[in-house]
């Protein structure tokens, strides 16, 4: 790994005259980015595009020089699918990247990899159904 792409993915669509939903930005990544490189990071912030201000989504990813014609991908298939007049993509060299290795046992990386394979089968458009399981999780461990 010697570069960092962040490709911002403004929530504003001109064309639809709408915004990207969770949902919809979720089935992107799962068919877009996730294809692609299994391993990446969502930030979510406030952007500014001719002045105005509008919800920007950013998909942070680690890879090599290589990489590059993929990030433009998913760059190029993000404005098509969505009406977007630009995205843009910033790539940093960067001088060291290492993985910190964590010391957990066997048990606790399949109990992890249960937690995200069930994260991932959740509707996200079913934002009451993940309050009311936030809660349930919340009661269980003041128990």
């Amino acid at each position: 790994m010697n570069r960092l792409y962040t490709i911002h993915c403004g929530a504003a669509t001109i064309i639809r005259k709408g915004v990207v939903s969770d949902l919809a930005f979720s089935r992107f990544l799962e068919s877009a980015v996730t294809p692609r490189f299994p391993g990446f990071t969502i930030r979510s912030g406030i952007g500014y595009w001719n002045g105005v201000a509008e919800p920007t989504r950013e998909i942070v990813i680690a890879g090599s020089k290589s990489d590059r014609f993929s990030v433009s991908e998913i760059a190029s298939e993000y404005a098509a699918r969505f009406g977007q007049e630009s995205v843009l993509v910033l790539t940093v060299e960067l001088l060291a990247a290492d993985f910190v290795e964590g010391t957990i046992t066997e048990q606790e990386r399949l109990d992890m990899n249960k937690l995200r394979e069930d994260a991932n089968a959740l509707d996200f458009d079913e934002g009451a159904e993940c309050e009311h399981a936030s809660k349930e999780l919340g009661e269980a461990e003041e128990e």
